[in-house]
C-alpha cells in the first residue's frame, strides 16, 4: 500500500477499498479475478474478444502449435489496460525516476495478483491439466510494458 498514489492512514486493504470503490467496480474487478474460459482445437484461452473471435473461426496463427496459439490469445497488456489512474507525478517520491519505478511495481503487483488468481481458476475449470504464466515488464510481442499470459503444459 506505500506505492498508492492516494495516502492513507492505515495499512488495512479492506478500510481502503471501503473508503475509496464503489460496490460496482468491486465486482468489475472480482470478474477479472475469475474470468471465463474456453477451449477450442484443444487450445484454453480466457474469454476476450480476440478468443471470442478465434473461437468462430476467425483465426490467427492457424499454422502455430496449442502453446504459441494459447500464449497470444491469452495475452493480457496491462500496460494499455488503465484507462484511468494515477499520474506517475501522483506517485509519492523524490525523482520522476523514482515515480516511475514505483508505477512499474504497481502494475507488476497487480499482474503478479492475476496470476494469482487465474491460477485458482484454471484449476478450479481444468484440474487435470498445468498451466505456465509468463510476466514481463518489458512487454510480450506485440505488446510493450507490463504483460502477462499463460499457456497449457504438456507432460
Amino acid at each position: 500500500m506505500e506505492l498508492f498514489a492516494t495516502p492513507f492512514p492505515f495499512d488495512d486493504f479492506f478500510l481502503y477499498v471501503s473508503n475509496h470503490v464503489s460496490v460496482d467496480k468491486t465486482l468489475g474487478v472480482m470478474g477479472i479475478l475469475s474470468p471465463k474460459f474456453l477451449e477450442v482445437d484443444g487450445c484454453i484461452m480466457w474469454e476476450n474478444v480476440e478468443s471470442i473471435e478465434y473461437s468462430k473461426g476467425r483465426q490467427k496463427f492457424t499454422d502455430a502449435t496449442v502453446k504459441e496459439r494459447e500464449y497470444y490469445y491469452n495475452l493480457f497488456c496491462i500496460e494499455d489496460f488503465f484507462q484511468v489512474g494515477e499520474e506517475v507525478s501522483d506517485c509519492v517520491s523524490e525523482t520522476v525516476e523514482e515515480g516511475w519505478r514505483k508505477y512499474m511495481d504497481l502494475k507488476l503487483a497487480f499482474a503478479r495478483q492475476i496470476e494469482r488468481y487465474w491460477r485458482f481458476a484454471l484449476s478450479e475449470c481444468y484440474p487435470d491439466k498445468r498451466f505456465e504464466f509468463e510476466i514481463s515488464e518489458k512487454g510480450i510481442w506485440p505488446e510493450d510494458g507490463v504483460c502477462l499470459t499463460f499457456w497449457q503444459v504438456n507432460e
